[in-house]
């Protein structure tokens, strides 16, 4: 009698421990922690680091330092919000579970970022607080895995557009995760979907996938300011030059609708279709842009530009970044005399 209870408790762990042992690394951190993931699930336990091949060689780790939040703030009724929302980092660690950073937004601005048809770029450091003591973080590019927009005010938000930017140890810029038209509320009394809006990081291309497709679309995000004499600051009158090293196209960028308040920077965004970036609309490719600027011929207007991000859509229906700019403490002129050039990001 006492030999088959033994036996029978003996099968039952060898049941258990191999249920234990063959779950996903990522799923048994889950459940060891019970995290709430929403629909960011799926990007949570992806143990693929495509990003690796866009990496350049180097003898030191290649880490991400900085994030990049740019959204833009849809044109429905009450799209925007006069309170803070959060963002949200989550990455692996070499424990079971994963560290979560939040960053309250807007964090420097005031309250009226978050405006219809209006947006920002938010430049969030990656840091934590240990012992008093703010100590910046060197996060591998493969133990990313999870972005976030999240609730923090019954007040909501209706985002229409994001990308979220890393910067990286090495000095470039990198595209984490594309959400386009989206429409997507960001609100505490909206129910459980909207508590969280987690990005989409399976839309992003690699550099190298992206070489050889043709742009259908550029996403031209920019914080920026358009001056006259008597202050107003209205964006109009700027364009983008883009050039594959023989022919250049400019394109008016048009000024955007929505409220802008002349105290206040906004972030704007132009989308430029594929048939503007050649002269006989052919199929421009993605590593065949060889300058993309900023430019005016206006007389009297100049425009302050902190930074730029520049997506690419390419013809798989994924996106890219394609060049970049940042300068968000002393900014740059952009007049009639002087063009801003950006640095390009397609050289895999």
């Amino acid at each position: 009698m006492r030999f088959n209870v033994a036996v029978s408790f003996l099968a039952l762990l060898v049941t258990l421990f191999s249920t234990v042992c063959y779950l996903p690394v990522a799923q048994r951190d889950l459940e060891i922690n019970r995290i709430d993931v929403g629909s960011g699930a799926p990007d949570l336990i992806e143990i693929d680091c495509p990003m690796i091949n866009d990496l350049q060689p180097t003898t030191q780790p290649v880490c991400i330092e900085k994030l990049y939040a740019a959204a833009m703030t849809s044109p429905k009724m009450w799209a925007g919000s006069h309170d803070q929302h959060l963002f949200a980092f989550s990455y692996k660690t070499d424990r079971p579970y994963f560290n979560t950073l939040e960053w309250l937004l807007p964090q420097s601005k005031g309250h009226y970022n978050l405006i219809a048809q209006k947006g920002d770029i938010w430049e969030l450091s990656v840091t934590k607080k240990e012992k008093n003591e703010v100590v910046r973080l060197c996060i591998d590019p493969c133990d990313a895995r999870n972005m976030s927009y999240r609730e923090n005010s019954n007040d909501g938000w209706n985002i229409d557009t994001a990308f979220t930017v890393a910067a990286f140890s090495d000095a470039r810029y990198r595209l984490l995760s594309a959400d386009v038209n989206v429409r997507q509320w960001v609100d505490g009394d909206r129910g459980e979907r909207s508590k969280q809006f987690d990005l989409n990081r399976n839309a992003v291309e690699t550099c190298e996938s992206a070489a050889s497709q043709c742009v259908d679309k550029l996403y031209v995000l920019s914080v920026i300011s358009g001056k006259q004499p008597d202050g107003l600051n209205r964006v109009k009158g700027l364009k983008l030059r883009v050039s594959d090293g023989t022919s250049n196209m400019t394109i008016a960028l048009p000024k955007r609708y929505g409220d802008l308040n002349d105290k206040g920077i906004r972030a704007e965004m132009w989308e430029v279709e594929s048939k503007s970036l050649s002269p006989e609309s052919q199929c421009t490719k993605f590593n065949n842009v060889k300058e993309i600027a900023f430019t005016t011929t206006a007389k009297y207007r100049y425009y302050k530009v902190q930074s730029v991000f520049v997506v690419a859509r390419l013809n798989s229906g994924k996106f890219s970044l394609l060049a970049a700019f940042v300068d968000p403490i002393s900014s740059k002129a952009v007049d009639r005399f002087n063009e801003l050039q950006f640095n390009l990001y397609n050289d895999c």
